[in-house]
């Protein structure tokens, strides 16, 4: 320090002795270990992913022309997954008659999650009934408040109308006579 100042920084008394800059071990960068999550895929029933577009379809899934009990699509994978022999078959067609028409019994957990489904369903539905009913309230008030704006202005416009094309009947009138 120069000039006669009082106190030196710590910095300068750092340089001055040769001390290095403490270091503490809790302000030290460390890599985050994160554990990699992974989550089950989560099953769609057949005839639902037959009606989403192409690109939402799930890619990994294997036709399962073979597996004719299982209605339901992904509720029936578990017999669908145990059989892979015979994923090495040649693809069948599906057999027709009294198999296609058999009933599936379905399992506890199968069945609560058909019924969740078809909750989702109605619940969307439902909303779906309400906006559109929202919606013509809506566009039915619109019109009635676009009638009664064309209501008021309609003599003033039928009576603007009238004098120009009186104007104009005129002036051709004219022009005719001077000719």
């Amino acid at each position: 320090a120069g000039g006669g100042s009082g106190m030196r920084t710590v910095a300068e008394l750092r340089r001055s002795l040769s001390l290095s800059v403490p270091v503490n071990k809790d302000s030290l960068y460390k890599p985050v270990e994160r554990v990699k999550r992974v989550f089950n895929p989560i099953p769609v029933p057949r005839a639902l992913e037959a009606k989403l577009p192409f690109a939402s379809k799930s890619k990994d899934l294997k036709p399962k022309a073979h597996n004719v009990t299982a209605k339901h699509g992904a509720l029936g994978a578990g017999k669908a997954a145990k059989s892979k022999d015979k994923d090495k078959q040649p693809q069948r067609k599906a057999k027709e008659g009294y198999l296609r028409g058999r009933a599936v019994v379905l399992e506890p957990f199968e069945r609560k999650r058909v019924a969740f489904l078809n909750t989702l369903g109605t619940i969307r539905n439902d909303k779906k009934a309400k906006r559109k009913e929202a919606d013509q309230k809506r566009r039915e008030g619109k019109e009635k408040e676009k009638r009664k704006i064309e209501e008021t202005f309609a003599l003033h416009t039928k009576a603007t109308k009238k004098r120009e094309y009186r104007a104009k009947g005129m002036e051709e009138k004219a022009k005719r006579a001077r000719h």
